[in-house]
């Protein structure tokens, strides 16, 4: 992978982001959302089987009837969650 592109994805990993964004590019099939600040976000009924959120920041976040199927969470913040 040349250079720029990797710097570009490591960019767009790190953008702060709302709920719905999170769920746009996961359903175009981005899975890893690692170390990502999702502190309060609303996921209720979310299908995110698969999804990598190790390192994430899920205080208070909304997970009801979320779907975390095969998830990782390793020190994932799920304090209120």
């Amino acid at each position: 992978m040349p250079v720029i592109q990797l710097l570009i994805t490591y960019y767009l990993l790190f953008i702060i982001m709302n709920a719905n964004e999170l769920l746009e590019r996961y359903a175009c099939g981005e899975h890893n959302f690692t170390g990502q600040n999702l502190t309060s976000f609303n996921l209720d009924n979310a299908d995110l089987i698969g999804i990598i959120l190790s390192g994430a920041n899920l205080n208070n976040a909304h997970l009801t009837f979320t779907f975390l199927n095969r998830a990782q969470l390793n020190k994932s913040n799920l304090e209120g969650a």
